[in-house]
């Protein structure tokens, strides 16, 4: 190994570049099967388009958004680089940005500096008594003259103005001044200023998702163990907007039976509608399939209505007789479809499977933790990927940042991978390279992609009632006031999942980008923050008036672009080369489509192997007595792989762990360092 090597170890079976959440999986799950993984990543932070950023962090990222370059490319590779026997391809080093068409409305830039404050009270001290030859009287001076005390300080009577002079205060202010309104300009630059003060209180994410309580996420948090690194609150309630209202979505009979907008003719229908969803079961190995039979079929029954129709999920709605109301609250509060179904083509379309999976999901998912089927990770959404790199970190995987490939290598005659050359210049040989879409552009002709509109505000104030802090508020498509042409989801977070101030609210506002995106958002902003005509009074965080309506402290605008892996890679790929998508795509709700990407990547590093194995309990696993690496009570991959490796502060033993079937564990805060580590 060269002296100039800035790693020590140079052969892996298995390069992971990039921290994205389907890379960040997989790195967990090789390294727990005791693969040598390497994990590098051309940014300095975890979590790809999925992180989380402080305030200041943020803004400086969509600053930097709008004058980011293209990545150029690392040219040819000297020769002394090259593997004995391999060739190489150039990569994109550093990945083009995946922020674009950014804006801040009121950044800390456009809030002019604080003004001067008042002048210090000018305070004359009486004059000292002298005789006629200017000699102090100490007849007639009771105190020191270095002492002269102003009037009101004993009992001796103020001096009249002839004699002495009393403290006088400069500059007094009118007495008449008006105190300013929340909605001066001046207190909203001074609370800005806070904000920016408290810039590490806040976790703001590029891509905020939710975790449905029996989700697929939720569940392999459990079953790896590797929910004990993470912390989850339950939202409080979840809402949509219709008929000028925000109403709560009538997902269990009570809810049903006490929501005032849906006729009792209605709420048989839709009763009856969500008992044949739960009544559907899958078929075994699958969620919905379609071999799903309901109840009726598997006793030997028949049952009409639970007939798979052709076609999407939309058209089984209307098959079943919802209509109206009925309609918008299933399609778009509890099947989560993203796009107008009514008009919706291509990818966009909700199908059958994926609307009746999502249902069951959902009405399972009720009070399994709380009020509502909803999880939200504290400390922000990249929380999830990072207690995966702490994984990998426990059972061998090294992690370096800002650190990228600039070459890829491959056999000359198998045009297997052999390896890379990273960004510093050292060859590093491995069996598989696991890359993003965006890192092998230059392999990739054209992907498909999927682009994501967000706002992210900061207000003073709820926009729903007092005792429901963390909220989800769904717009469905073209709701009155807004013409947005795809549904708008809303989300409402506080201190409680430690990304805001306890006097602010972090509100994320989300939907398909279209030509408009900006304008729609928008409208939606100003709807429900400010005048937005609900039985469900705004409370301000900093006054009892019900009447108040929230204060936008902070607004931003941006872009996301995931690009999706194409259906039929390249020719012109080497081999055991696996290609990952930028982040998660689909629903705003939990990551189903990443777990699969991993778990058939990983089949494909690993076949027949498990996929994310259990982690046992530090306390079932017992060391020998001689220095052993090998536990007696556990298989012979239950432990880390050497004594080195011995579970530390930033290993699950150090941690305060419940119940394993609970998906709420106390939460492992450190994420993994930015230098290289083997723990």
């Amino acid at each position: 190994m060269s002296k100039d090597a800035w790693l020590e170890q140079d052969e892996f079976d298995v390069i992971v570049c990039g921290t994205g959440f389907t890379e960040c999986i997989l790195a967990g799950a090789l390294s727990r099967l005791g693969k040598r993984v390497l994990h590098i990543d051309s940014n300095d932070y975890y979590g790809g388009q999925t992180s989380t950023f402080t305030l200041d962090a943020f803004e400086k990222m969509l600053i930097q958004s709008t004058s980011s370059s293209i990545p150029t490319s690392p040219g040819v590779l000297a020769p002394e680089s090259l593997l004995p026997g391999s060739e190489s391809v150039p990569l994109a080093g550093v990945p083009p940005p995946v922020i674009k068409n950014s804006s801040i409305a009121r950044s800390l830039a456009d809030v002019p500096p604080p003004p001067p404050p008042p002048p210090a009270p000018v305070v004359k001290p009486a004059p000292i008594p002298t005789d006629n030859n200017g000699v102090v009287d100490d007849a007639n001076t009771d105190t020191p003259s270095s002492e002269t005390k102003a009037p009101g300080e004993d009992d001796t009577p103020a001096p009249s103005s002839s004699s002495s002079s009393s403290a006088t205060t400069i500059n007094e202010p009118p007495i008449s001044t008006p105190s300013p309104s929340p909605q001066d300009v001046d207190e909203i630059g001074q609370a800005l200023r806070d904000l920016h003060k408290d810039s590490r209180r806040f976790g703001i994410d590029l891509a905020p998702r939710l975790l449905l309580s029996t989700g697929p996420m939720v569940s392999t948090l459990i079953s790896s163990s590797v929910g004990r690194y993470l912390e989850f609150k339950c939202l409080d309630h979840t809402y949509i907007y219709v008929d000028g209202l925000v109403q709560p979505v009538p997902s269990s009979k009570g809810d049903v039976f006490k929501s005032k907008m849906i006729s009792l003719l209605d709420r048989r229908v839709l009763m009856k509608f969500l008992h044949l969803v739960q009544d559907q079961q899958p078929a075994e190995g699958g969620d919905g399939g379609d071999e799903a039979k309901s109840g009726k079929e598997k006793e030997g029954g028949e049952d009409s209505n639970s007939s798979k129709p052709p076609g999407s999920f939309f058209e089984f709605v209307k098959s079943q007789g919802l209509t109206g109301n009925l309609q918008t609250f299933v399609l778009y509060s509890i099947a989560m479809a993203a796009a107008d179904q009514t008009t919706a083509h291509g990818r966009d379309i909700l199908s059958y499977d994926a609307g009746m999976s999502t249902m069951r999901r959902y009405l399972g998912s009720l009070l399994k933790y709380g009020a509502t089927p909803f999880l939200a990770p504290l400390y922000g959404a990249s929380e999830i990927p990072q207690a995966f790199c702490r994984l990998a970190a426990v059972y061998g995987g090294v992690y370096v940042l800002r650190r990228s490939a600039q070459h890829l290598l491959f056999d000359k005659e198998t045009r297997d991978v052999t390896g890379i050359v990273c960004s510093e210049g050292q060859p590093l040989k491995c069996k598989h390279y696991v890359s993003g879409v965006s890192y092998l552009s230059s392999l990739l002709e054209s992907t498909p992609s999927v682009s994501s509109a967000r706002l992210v505000c900061i207000s003073n104030a709820s926009i729903t009632a007092s005792s429901d802090r963390l909220v989800f508020l769904v717009l469905p498509p073209h709701t009155p006031g807004v013409d947005n042409p795809h549904t708008i989801h809303v989300l409402q977070y506080d201190h409680n999942l430690s990304v805001t101030t306890a006097s602010t609210f972090l509100i994320h506002l989300t939907t398909i980008a279209s030509p408009d995106s900006k304008t729609v958002l928008e409208k939606a902003h100003h709807l429900f923050m400010r005048d937005i005509p609900s039985e469900i009074a705004p409370v301000s965080a900093s006054s009892s008036n019900n009447n108040d309506k929230p204060i936008c402290l902070y607004q931003a605008y941006f872009e996301t672009e995931v690009r999706d892996v194409p259906q039929v890679p390249p020719a012109t790929l080497p081999h055991h080369v696996h290609v990952c998508n930028d982040g998660p795509i689909g629903p705003y709700v939990d990551y189903e489509a990443a777990i699969e990407e991993a778990r058939k990547i990983f089949s494909e590093i690993c076949p027949g192997e498990m996929f994310l194995e259990k982690v046992p309990h530090p306390e079932d696993v017992v060391w020998e007595q001689d220095g052993g690496e090998t536990p007696s009570d556990a298989s012979p991959q239950g432990a880390p792989e050497s004594a080195s490796e011995t579970p530390t502060a930033e290993t699950p033993s150090e941690t305060k762990t419940t119940d394993e079937a609970d998906p709420k564990p106390t939460t492992e805060q450190n994420a993994p360092q930015e230098e290289s580590q083997n723990p």
